[in-house]
């Protein structure tokens, strides 16, 4: 498929939220179900940032940058090897190709975050996840973790995704148990989402009826973060 058909298949897939020229990704209804505070950003996905041209130098350079330098003994950096001297454009399609795409947060036209992801057959699996200095020491990690979740949960042959290895995003799912049953999910050790209901009317349904909810319970002073 190529990148304007992928874009358009994505844009069916969430609803776009104005952002300058930009779509976002309307993901965030799985963090605020879980009772994160929402003040960060709504992601955008790469691939449809680099195939809009006025936005396609930024996100490359951003992903370029970080596959040049991974951590020496990361997974990524065994898999990939040493990428050779093209444009970031280059880079990013040959990653593309092998399954590689992300979710990006910009602030004021600069990107301040990240959490980058492969498909595997019908898994996602995040493996990167990236906050600016001036905004580390809250609650990004669970916020990109859950909007991964999100994305994953409707993207087109997944039926499970991983959020790392385990620790952290074992503790950043915890809360998502709570909702797990009602949207058809399961959450299992390792930090992997089955999302065992493909049935986008009953997600729809449960997404609804928890933010409804949400709201009473917000309403009536309690709170929806659980630590079981």
């Amino acid at each position: 498929m190529n990148k304007t058909g992928t874009a358009q298949q994505h844009a069916k897939l969430f609803p776009a939220i104005a952002d300058g020229d930009a779509a976002t990704l309307s993901t965030r209804w799985l963090a605020e179900l879980c009772g994160l505070p929402s003040p960060h950003c709504l992601p955008h996905l790469a691939s449809i940032l680099i195939a809009r041209e006025e936005h396609a130098i930024e996100a490359a350079a951003h992903i370029g940058w970080w596959s040049r330098h991974p951590d020496a003994d990361s997974q990524f950096a065994r898999l990939v090897g040493s990428i050779p001297d093209i444009p970031d454009t280059q880079v990013f399609a040959a990653l593309n190709q092998r399954g590689y795409d992300g979710l990006l947060y910009k602030k004021e036209g600069r990107v301040i975050g990240h959490c980058f992801f492969q498909r595997h057959d019908t898994e996602l699996h995040a493996f990167s996840v990236w906050v600016s200095e001036q905004h580390r020491g809250g609650t990004f990690m669970a916020i990109a973790c859950l909007d991964f979740m999100a994305y994953a949960s409707t993207c087109p042959g997944i039926v499970r995704a991983r959020f790392g290895t385990g620790h952290p995003g074992d503790t950043i799912l915890r809360p998502l148990k709570r909702f797990s049953g009602g949207l058809g999910w399961r959450v299992r050790k390792g930090a992997w989402v089955d999302f065992c209901a493909r049935d986008p009317q009953r997600i729809g349904v449960a997404r609804t009826t928890y933010q409804e909810a949400a709201e009473h319970d917000q309403l009536a002073g309690h709170s929806l973060v659980t630590t079981d």
